[in-house]
């Protein structure tokens, strides 16, 4: 793999992670919950 190709994997890999954070939260957070 070139450096190049490393880099763009890793972006990519870090957008997964960003994403899956997001739907994580709004999974979490459930506004009926509050009282």
């Amino acid at each position: 793999l070139t450096r190049e190709t490393v880099e763009q994997i890793q972006l990519k890999v870090m957008d997964i992670y960003a994403v899956d954070d997001r739907i994580n939260a709004m999974a979490n957070y459930r506004p009926e919950d509050d009282y």
